[in-house]
């Protein structure tokens, strides 16, 4: 009878245990699924912070575009970054915030995983600051836009060992000053467009890295001070867009690092004095705009510096008379039909203008 009741007990307890066991693995199992099949493109659980429309490839693992809209507060140690590891093929990144969600950071965690981006936009963020190698020194990285996300400072390396990045656009922002040591290299940089920001100050030598940038635009900000060393490190910059600032004077030299510059705008500021030296070295300079500012005279040698002019604008300024001497060293560039020259509202034909010699040494009155 006694061995009846062992074995009985004896075969619950291994029925038991055997129950026990099967619990276990079956959870075991069932969390282990969950992570097989945990995927950035298709993840139901990340609606609440983030979602993401995936595009491109076969699914669920050859993704080559993302959109991802954050919905709610998101930290910088959230699980959904790991998640862009099951995506390594996206080439094309969005990441735009909802009216209720909180993004304040850029998401370095998830970036250092997409070795084949090629295209970054974050738009409509609260990025207070880019910290040091915010994107991962991607080597992939060709196009980076933050247009819109409220940024205010750019830390040393902000935009560090991204060698591939031709393009960056940080329009419409909140950033008040660039400091030296933000674009670290960065090789084949082409164009940078900094404008619609708080920008007042540019520390001598922030671009001295940028020795491929073309294009540079910084209008619409509140820029006042120019010199030479601003420009340190341009050496191919052939566009330079500085209108809508609160320059008021021009010294000797300003521009002279911008060897093959050909277009400069200056147009929309409050310059009343520019030095007889200011556009020394652009030898290369094809358009000038020195509209809406607050010019009272045009000096004799101010045009010897920029030889190869074919646009002048000087309209909406304060100035009363343009003698023969003012524009004496862009005389013949001037005589070409394919030539402007606009002032006082109104747009000159140069060779309707200048058919004779004599009708060019008349003075024009404004």
């Amino acid at each position: 009878m006694r061995c009846s009741q062992r074995l009985i007990v004896l075969l619950i307890a291994t029925s038991l245990c055997v129950s026990a066991a099967s619990n276990t693995w079956k959870k075991k199992d069932k969390k282990t699924k969950a992570q097989r099949e945990a995927n950035l493109c298709t993840m139901e659980g990340n609606a609440a912070a983030l979602h993401c429309v995936c595009v491109g490839g076969a699914p669920p693992v050859n993704t080559t575009s993302a959109e991802c809209w954050i919905f709610t507060g998101v930290s910088k140690d959230h699980s959904i970054w790991s998640l862009f590891a099951t995506q390594p093929h996206i080439n094309q990144l969005k990441i735009l915030v909802r009216p209720q969600g909180l993004f304040t950071f850029i998401p370095t965690k998830g970036l250092r995983h997409l070795y084949h981006l090629k295209e970054l936009q974050i738009t409509y963020a609260n990025i207070n600051e880019i910290h040091p190698y915010a994107f991962a020194n991607s080597s992939s990285l060709r196009e980076l836009t933050l247009a819109r996300n409220q940024i205010v400072t750019l830390d040393h390396h902000a935009f560090a060992h991204l060698t591939n990045l031709t393009d960056l656009s940080l329009e419409e922002n909140r950033i008040a000053e660039i400091k030296r040591d933000v674009f670290v290299d960065l090789p084949k940089l082409q164009k940078l467009f900094a404008a619609h920001n708080n920008l007042s100050v540019i520390q001598e030598g922030a671009f001295r890295q940028l020795a491929h940038l073309l294009e540079l635009e910084l209008d619409t900000n509140y820029i006042s001070v120019l010199t030479r060393d601003t420009f340190t490190g341009l050496g191919e910059l052939k566009k330079l867009d500085l209108s809508y600032n609160k320059i008021r004077m021009l010294g000797d030299l300003t521009f002279s690092e911008l060897w093959v510059l050909e277009e400069l705008n200056l147009e929309h500021n409050q310059i009343e004095l520019i030095a007889n030296r200011a556009f020394a070295g652009l030898n290369h300079l094809r358009k000038l705009t020195l509209s809406h500012n607050r010019l009272a005279v045009l000096s004799g040698g101010l045009l010897g510096g920029v030889p190869t002019i074919i646009h002048l604008d000087l309209r909406s300024n304060n100035l009363e008379t343009i003698t023969y001497d003012s524009v004496q060293p862009i005389i013949h560039n001037l005589r070409n039909e394919s030539s402007y020259f606009y002032i006082a509202g109104k747009k000159f034909i140069s060779g309707e203008l200048f058919r004779e010699e004599a009708e060019a040494r008349t003075v024009w009155h404004t």
